[in-house]
C-alpha cells in the first residue's frame, strides 16, 4: 500500500513537472506587449508552485519587471527631453515672430477692428530721378497683405497714363512660368479709378486666385523673378532681391501667426 502511494505521488509530481514545463515553454515564446507573458508566468507559479519551473518562472518574471521599469524610465526621460525641445522650439518661434513683425507696418480698421500687416519692403522704394537721391514708391508693383489671422493674398497695383485693364498676372521664376486665375473686370475685387495724374488699377487675387504664385516665389532660390500684369495690354515688373525676401518673410509671418496666435 505504501509503495502504491509513493508511486502515485511520483506520477503526480511527474505530471505536475510536465505540465509546468509545457506552460513555461509556451510562456517564454509569448510577446509581452500586452502583458500576456507575465499573466502566463503568474498562472504557472500559482498552479505549480513546487516545481523547478515555478522557480524559473519567478526569475524570468523578475527580469521582465526590471526591463519594464527600465523602459518606463527611458520613456520618461525621452518625454522630458521632447518637452524641453518643444518648449525651446516654441520660444524660438515666438522670438522669430517678434523680430519679423518689426519689418511690417501694422494697421487696424477703425470700423471692424480687422488687423493687417504689410511688409515695409514690398514694394521696395526706387530712385525715380537720376538727379535726385530721393526714393519713391514705384508706379506699379505687387503687395502681399497679411490678415490678423495669418492668411494672406496677392494684390497687383498698376499706375500709368493709359489703361491695360489687367485681370490676371503671370510670374516668370528663372524661366518657369506660372499664371494666376482671372479676376474679371466687373468683379468687386478689380478696382479702377482716375484720381491723380493717370489711371490706377488694383486687382485683389483673393481665395487662392494667385494660383500658388506667392508660395512659388517664397520657395524660390533665385533673384530672377519677373511679373507681368496681363489685360488688353500688359505691363512688366522685375522684383528686386529685397522684394523677393519680403515675400518670403511675409509667408513666414503668416505661418507663425497661424501657429502661435
Amino acid at each position: 500500500m505504501r509503495y502504491l502511494i509513493i508511486l502515485l505521488l511520483c506520477s503526480f509530481t511527474a505530471c505536475q513537472d510536465h505540465m509546468a514545463e509545457m506552460k513555461f515553454s509556451k510562456a517564454k515564446m509569448m510577446n509581452n506587449a500586452r502583458g500576456e507573458k507575465q499573466i502566463a508566468l503568474d498562472d504557472l507559479i500559482r498552479k505549480y508552485p513546487n516545481t523547478d519551473y515555478a522557480d524559473s518562472a519567478k526569475i524570468l518574471l523578475e527580469n521582465i519587471v526590471k526591463q519594464n521599469e527600465i523602459k518606463l524610465r527611458e520613456k520618461q526621460i525621452a518625454d522630458s527631453l521632447l518637452q524641453v525641445r518643444i518648449e525651446n522650439e516654441l520660444r524660438e518661434k515666438k522670438n522669430e515672430l517678434k523680430v519679423l513683425k518689426k519689418k511690417f507696418n501694422k494697421s487696424v480698421d477703425d470700423f471692424d477692428g480687422a488687423i493687417w500687416y504689410k511688409h515695409k519692403d514690398l514694394p521696395a522704394k526706387v530712385k525715380k530721378y537720376t538727379f535726385s537721391e530721393t526714393l519713391y514708391t514705384p508706379d506699379s508693383y505687387i503687395e502681399v497683405p497679411v490678415r490678423g489671422n495669418g492668411t494672406y493674398y496677392l494684390k497687383s497695383i498698376y499706375n500709368d497714363s493709359r489703361w491695360i485693364f489687367h485681370t490676371k498676372i503671370a510670374v516668370n521664376i528663372a524661366g518657369e512660368l506660372l499664371y494666376s486665375l482671372e479676376v474679371p473686370s466687373y468683379s468687386d475685387n478689380n478696382d479702377r479709378d482716375t484720381e491723380g495724374p493717370g489711371v490706377t488699377e488694383i486687382v485683389h487675387f483673393l481665395n487662392g486666385k494667385d494660383n500658388g504664385i506667392i508660395k512659388a516665389i517664397s520657395e524660390s532660390n533665385t533673384n530672377d523673378i519677373r511679373i507681368r500684369q496681363i489685360g488688353d495690354k500688359y505691363n512688366e515688373l522685375k522684383l528686386t532681391p529685397s522684394e523677393i525676401q519680403a515675400i518670403k518673410e511675409t509667408v513666414r509671418l503668416g505661418e507663425l501667426i497661424q501657429e502661435l496666435e
